[in-house]
């Protein structure tokens, strides 16, 4: 006699997905409701890419998930879709990624509809699988039909759309929009404003993003808006937060790059005040405000001061990696492509 067939309670949750999903993954039998043990190890791995995907924060915020956001239900056709289009685009076959999408989408709204919530979470973890990738442009595409689904669904005013209109300034940046960036950064920063139990800090994150976006035609706002994220930070930090001088830092290499010297020294100097209360002596992080602070020092002529800073950089690198790391050779090379003693290092990452 045939084997009998597993109980209908298991089948929910063990059930083989759809073949289309599997990418071509041969597909194993159930045997008295359980699975394979190797399909077991597949699974799980799926899942954690999910849960991985559906955690990642908004580009730009560390902040909790708007409330809009439904988790989707973690069931093995979604986990493998999500583990298959990261695959996908990790080997370059951006066309099968976007089919794989394509279906995912489509699951979602044959369960729930066009419009609804579910829908608005699908498409936010396909866009950060497409971004995680580096895949700009269909990201921006799938979040395009997030923005408009969003404000149809909650509203053109909802506070909880800011991520999302701040994920979408950084895309259209990406591909050039520059026109769309600052208007959704604008949007982003507008709304964060009008709810007075919005996170801070990430508000101070919307409008360093809106003035990057005025760099170039309108230095005056660009400074004035990167002054008061600034001083978000410090109200909301405290003045020897980290986060504060990391802000200060970014200041003063956007005045040293517009040529105001004096003003840089002094926003560069009270960050590496800053970090000499708040780090060891021999923490890696100090790098980068040794190379900043090494840079401004070169471009006012103290070529001495400016290498002492640099040689700072590389023996923190040093103590940290190795000689022989990899990003500490790119820091003692750095001098010689740029024709003086300079280094380019990054907290928790050497030299690059």
């Amino acid at each position: 006699m045939g084997r009998a067939p597993p109980k209908a309670a298991r089948a929910v949750s063990l059930v083989e997905p759809p073949a289309p999903l599997l990418c071509n993954t041969p597909r194993r039998p159930l045997s008295g409701g359980r699975l394979h043990m190797s399909a077991r190890v597949r699974l799980l791995t799926a899942c954690i890419i999910a849960i991985a995907a559906l955690r990642a924060p908004c580009v730009g915020a560390q902040a909790p998930r708007p409330p809009w956001f439904h988790g989707l239900s973690l069931e093995r056709a979604t986990a493998v879709a999500l583990d298959s289009i990261s695959n996908m685009l990790a080997s370059g076959r951006l066309a099968t990624a976007d089919s794989l999408a394509a279906q995912l989408l489509s699951s979602a709204r044959e369960r729930r509809g066009a419009r609804s919530l579910e829908m608005l979470a699908a498409l936010d973890t396909v866009i950060r699988v497409f971004y995680a990738k580096s895949y700009y442009g269909p990201a921006r595409r799938y979040s395009d039909r997030f923005v408009s689904l969003g404000e149809q669904l909650l509203g053109h005013d909802a506070v909880s759309l800011a991520p999302g209109f701040s994920r979408h300034s950084d895309l259209c940046g990406h591909v050039s929009d520059f026109a769309g960036a600052r208007s959704y950064a604008e949007r982003a920063v507008t709304l964060a404003e009008r709810a007075p139990a919005h996170d801070r800090l990430e508000l101070a994150n919307y409008i360093d993003q809106l003035a990057a976006t005025y760099s170039i035609e309108n230095p005056d706002s660009t400074r004035a808006l990167s002054e008061r994220a600034l001083e978000i930070r410090r109200a909301a930090l405290g003045p020897d937060a980290l986060e504060v001088a990391q802000s200060l830092r970014k200041l003063g290499i956007w005045l040293r790059v517009h040529g105001d010297y004096v003003s840089a020294r002094e926003r560069l100097e009270e960050a590496l005040a800053i970090i000499d209360r708040k780090l060891a002596r021999d923490d890696p992080g100090r790098c980068v405000f040794y190379n900043s602070y090494g840079a401004l020092l070169g471009n006012s002529g103290d070529l001495a001061a400016a290498a002492e800073q640099f040689a700072r950089c590389v023996t923190l690198s040093e103590r940290a990696y190795g000689i022989f790391h990899y990003d500490v050779a790119r820091c003692r090379n750095t001098p010689r492509r740029r024709g003086s003693a300079a280094c380019r290092c990054r907290p928790g990452r050497g030299c690059s």
